[in-house]
């Protein structure tokens, strides 16, 4: 037990070994065996939250997570547990009373004692005063049946309320910055998976739409798999069978969005339209986006190698066609490998119009196939904002079409 709470791990092969001893943990963690929940303050609104079904309750996972996340149980609100007396003060003496601190003073003209309570600061000790200093405890957010903790971690903080529920089942609830929220669930659940492997149990995702978050009756619940298989089939959505209503995998769940890797192919002269194509894209469709373009490829030691390794990889490769892309020959070759893929291979391929240009004559394009998403060039749009937005949301809208076909022939 000693050499485990030190370490913090234990050998998968052998968790069940342990003997994680009571005594140990009374001495530790005595808030564990406190029966009630402690009082703290926690915010439903947009909380993660998961279930995880065991057929038999492994009694010894809980003091197993105690020690493993240590470093993360959040503190609970300071408060005095009792007080010890300094008897008898030399008379004339001064002492730094701290906060809280409390002063009886004798009096001698009745037996009843006055009490008062003073901040911070240097009294004179007389021969009719007593002070009793008093003890501070912060507790640790831990009971008998849960814990909080508290993760930082780059992308923001987390935390997270773990607690069995009934006799078989642990709830897990984590609120925080989105990412940040994810992270922290992911990790718990593998945890009880690794931890509870010889224990067969299933996990569930609480479903969090409009009608199950005001409905009286429990929420519905989604079965963690499914998500898992959604994301590996590229369906970003799932939907929930009691309302009906669809929502993103990331949304409810620790399950990240499918991801389609995406090259853009564009002049060096043209890198203000990528830029400006990109802010307007980024912000529609419901797929993670892995992002390549030359401005990043180019600066490597061999570019052309690097354009034709992404190219070769991804799902998506977009042309911003303008007379520019003639002086990279780069761009050129890059351009022309991936309509070869696009012959062979299923791969999408779109072309944005920047500037006037009779892209589709051009010796690379005859015969391709290849079309545009925008029947007028950008630079003679007269809302150039309106026509990247339109950009964007056809582009997504063109990948989810592409993806459900894809699915469809049994090719993801």
């Amino acid at each position: 037990m000693e050499e485990y709470i030190e370490n913090r791990t234990i050998d998968p092969e052998s968790d069940w070994d342990v003997s994680v001893r009571t005594e140990a943990i009374l001495r530790l963690y005595p808030e564990y065996f406190n029966e009630n929940k402690p009082h703290y303050e926690w915010g439903d609104d947009d909380n993660l939250v998961a279930y995880i079904q065991f057929a038999k309750f492994p009694e010894i996972i809980f003091r197993m997570l105690i020690i493993d996340y240590q470093d993360f149980i959040i503190m609970g609100e300071e408060e005095i547990v009792g007080y010890y007396s300094i008897s008898n003060p030399k008379p004339g003496s001064n002492i730094l009373a701290p906060k809280n601190l409390k002063k009886t003073k004798k009096q001698t003209d009745t037996d009843t004692n006055e009490e008062q309570d003073t901040n911070d600061e240097e009294i004179k000790l007389d021969e009719e005063s007593d002070i009793q200093l008093p003890i501070y405890s912060t507790p640790k957010i831990i009971w008998s049946k849960g814990i909080v903790l508290h993760q930082n971690i780059e992308d923001g903080w987390a935390q997270a309320e773990v607690s069995k529920t009934d006799k078989n089942r642990v709830k897990v609830r984590v609120r925080g910055v989105k990412r940040a929220k994810m992270t922290l669930l992911a990790e718990i659940l593998n945890w009880f998976e690794l931890k509870g492997k010889d224990y067969k149990s299933i996990k569930a995702i609480e479903c969090t739409c409009t009608k199950c978050r005001k409905a009286d009756s429990l929420p519905y619940e989604i079965a963690y798999h499914h998500f898992q298989n959604l994301q590996k089939i590229f369906i970003p959505q799932i939907q929930c069978y009691a309302s009906g209503e669809l929502l993103r995998l990331d949304e409810i769940s620790s399950v990240e969005q499918p991801e389609v890797r995406l090259a853009v192919l564009y002049a060096e002269e043209d890198l203000p339209f990528f830029e400006n194509f990109y802010e307007f894209f980024k912000k529609q469709g419901d797929f993670k986006i892995e992002l390549w373009e030359p401005r990043d490829l180019l600066a490597k030691p061999r570019p052309l190698e690097e354009i034709l390794s992404v190219i070769n990889r991804a799902h998506l490769v977009i042309f911003m066609m303008s007379v520019d892309f003639d002086n990279s020959p780069v761009i050129r070759q890059g351009i022309d490998r991936a309509i070869q893929l696009f012959k062979t291979k299923d791969i999408l391929i779109k072309v944005i119009q920047l500037k006037s240009f009779d892209w589709q004559d051009h010796p690379l394009f005859k015969n391709s196939r290849v079309l545009s998403i925008n029947p007028e060039p950008i630079e003679l749009a007269n809302n150039r904002a309106e026509a990247w937005r339109q950009v964007a949301k056809q582009l997504h809208r063109e990948i989810e079409e592409w993806v459900k076909d894809l699915g469809k022939a049994g090719m993801l």
